[in-house]
This record gives C-alpha cells, sequence and structure tokens, in this order.
C-alpha cells in the first residue's frame, strides 16, 4: 500500500499540505552531512546494548544515505 493511501477510510476529511523548509536549512544540513563530526570507536558504539544509542556503523550508513537524499 502506498504511503499517500489511507489504510482505513477517514473519519475526517483529508487535505493535502505541503513542507516548506527554508533553503538556508536544507544547505546547513548539507553541509553538516558534507563534514560530519567524527567519533571515535569504542565498545558502546560498537557492541553496546541497544539502550546506549545507535551504534558508530548505523549511523555512518544512515549519514551515507542521507547525503544521496535529494532534500
Amino acid at each position: 500500500m502506498p504511503f499517500n493511501t489511507p489504510p482505513n477510510k477517514p473519519t475526517i476529511p483529508l487535505k493535502p499540505y505541503e513542507v516548506h523548509v527554508p533553503q538556508a536549512d536544507i544547505d546547513d544540513l548539507r553541509a553538516r552531512l558534507a563534514h560530519p563530526a567524527r567519533h571515535r570507536t569504542t565498545w558502546e558504539n560498537t557492541n553496546g546494548p541497544h539502550h546506549l544509542g545507535v551504534t558508530k556503523e548505523w549511523m555512518e550508513k544512515a549519514v551515507k544515505r542521507w547525503r544521496e537524499l535529494d532534500w
């Protein structure tokens, strides 16, 4: 099912909307993704339990993917 199709019949009318993000914010995001903070490898960000946060590998993959998006 596509994301633009409600799973059930809506009980209120649906209205389309557009998200507006200022270009300056997009430029700032791209700059941050181009030069992310480098963190050293630790036990917590490689093997630690999930309640300590995401792994370093996950974050590196996410940043790589975010760079590919057309913001």
